[in-house]
C-alpha cells in the first residue's frame, strides 16, 4: 500500500469500527452470485458506464468520476457534481454531508476506490470505509463477501448519512448484477464479440486481464484444460516465457 500511503492517511484506519449496515442494505456474507467471477470483475473493474448504467452515481458524482492508476494499483475517483440532484438518496446524501474535521478539503466530497489485485477493494467515503472481496467458486458462482468501518460518531445525521450510503451502493449493486447476468448471458452466443477490448474505455480491463494472464499463464487458454492438468500446464507456460497474453 506504500505508493498510495498519501491517497488513505487522512482516513484515520486504525481507528475504524465495525458498522452496523442497516438490514435490508447489509453484505449477505458471503452472497452468492450466479456469475462467473471474471465477468465480475469486468463489469466491477471500469467505470465508463456509469453515466448510462448507474443514474444515481451519476447524478453523485459521474461528472467528475476518473480511473487512473497509481503505479500498478488502480484507483478510481469521484467529486460531488456542483449540481446536488433531484434522485432522493442523492439529494439527502448531498444535504446531510457536513464537514468532517479530520478530512482534508479534497477529500470531504470524494468517493474513492482502490483496488488490491486480484479481488479486494477498498472504497473510502467521508463518513466511513467499505471493504469487498470476490471469491471464484466455480465457472458459474463468485461469492462476496465486505463490511463498512466507520469512526465513532452517534449523531443522528451520520446515521442517516451511512445508511443513504448503503442505499446508493446496493442499487448500484443491482444494477451492475444485471449487467453482469446480461454478459454471462451472451457469451452463450456464437456473436459475442470476444477479445475485443476498447482501446481507450476498457484499459482496466485490459491491464486486469494481462495481470492475471502474467501470473497464470494458464488463463489465456481458449479452451479449458483437461481436469487434474492444469498446474502442470501453467507451469510450462510460464517456463517457455513465450506465450502472449490476450486482451
Amino acid at each position: 500500500m506504500q505508493p498510495i500511503e498519501h491517497e488513505i492517511e487522512h482516513y484515520r484506519l486504525n481507528e475504524l469500527q465495525p458498522y452496523q449496515e442497516p438490514a435490508q442494505y447489509a453484505f449477505q456474507n458471503p452472497e452468492s452470485l450466479p456469475i462467473n467471477w471474471k465477468i465480475y470483475h469486468d463489469i466491477d473493474n471500469e467505470g465508463y458506464h456509469v453515466p448510462i448504467g448507474h443514474p444515481t452515481l451519476q447524478q453523485l458524482y459521474g461528472l467528475s468520476y476518473v480511473d487512473s492508476y497509481v503505479k500498478d494499483i488502480p484507483i478510481s475517483k469521484g467529486r460531488f457534481n456542483e449540481r446536488v440532484g433531484n434522485l432522493w438518496s442523492v439529494k439527502h446524501y448531498r444535504n446531510l454531508m457536513p464537514k468532517f474535521e479530520h478530512l482534508p478539503d479534497d477529500r470531504q466530497d470524494l468517493w474513492l476506490y482502490i483496488g488490491i489485485f486480484p479481488n479486494l477493494v477498498l472504497a473510502l467515503y467521508p463518513e466511513m470505509v467499505e471493504i469487498y472481496m470476490s471469491i471464484p467458486c466455480t465457472p458459474t458462482r463468485t461469492e462476496v463477501i465486505g463490511k463498512c468501518y466507520a469512526l465513532p460518531d452517534e449523531r443522528r445525521g451520520i446515521k442517516a448519512l451511512r445508511y443513504l450510503n448503503r442505499r446508493i451502493n446496493m442499487i448500484t449493486a443491482g444494477e451492475d448484477y444485471f449487467y453482469m447476468n446480461a454478459m454471462q448471458e451472451g457469451l452463450k452466443s456464437s456473436v459475442f464479440p470476444k477479445w475485443t477490448l476498447s482501446e481507450t474505455a476498457e484499459t482496466g480491463i485490459r491491464a486486469y486481464h494481462h495481470a492475471i494472464q502474467t501470473r497464470l499463464p494458464v488463463a489465456k487458454l481458449e479452451n479449458k484444460p483437461r481436469p487434474g492438468t492444469i498446474a502442470k500446464l501453467n507451469d510450462q507456460l510460464a517456463a517457455n516465457g513465450n506465450f502472449q497474453a490476450r486482451h
